[in-house]
């Protein structure tokens, strides 16, 4: 039994949805297609499976992005934990301690707000890692 596909006018719909700048509302108005007839179209099979379709390959993509990413934000996060800035050397810390977490999950979550550890922690993580950071340009500085 051959699936019913999508008409040229809700194909049309569905690619200005996912792919143009317009907000839902605004592509069925430039298409002259009615909510209601939108709302038939919501319950439809071939819509449902080809949203669900788009969907997923928008994920897929999202995820391929932070992969080739994940090196680099992680390299300028162990730079930020030598900021002269507290609070941004801080952050940068308690992100790099969740890190291993989010790409087990691979879930993007802010790490600052999903770590449950108290401020006293966090300002000894932060002392840790500054005094880590001045003995190493201490040592550079001694190379030189």
């Amino acid at each position: 039994m051959k699936m019913a596909e999508l008409t040229k006018k809700q194909k049309k719909v569905m690619d200005e949805i996912f792919e143009g700048d317009e907000d839902e509302n605004t592509v069925l108005d430039n298409n002259s297609v009615a909510r209601r007839t939108y709302n038939v179209w919501l319950t439809e099979d071939a819509w449902v499976q080809e949203f669900d379709r788009r969907v997923e390959e928008s994920r897929r993509r999202t995820q391929i992005i932070i992969a080739k990413f994940q090196p680099s934000a992680a390299i300028k996060l162990v730079e930020l934990t030598n900021c002269d800035k507290e609070q941004t050397a801080r952050q940068a810390c308690l992100d790099i301690i969740q890190m291993p977490r989010i790409i087990e999950h691979g879930n993007i979550i802010n790490p600052a707000e999903s770590l449950q550890i108290s401020e006293e922690t966090s300002d000894k993580i932060v002392e840790l890692l500054a005094k880590d950071a001045r003995k190493k340009r201490s040592k550079k500085s001694g190379d030189s």
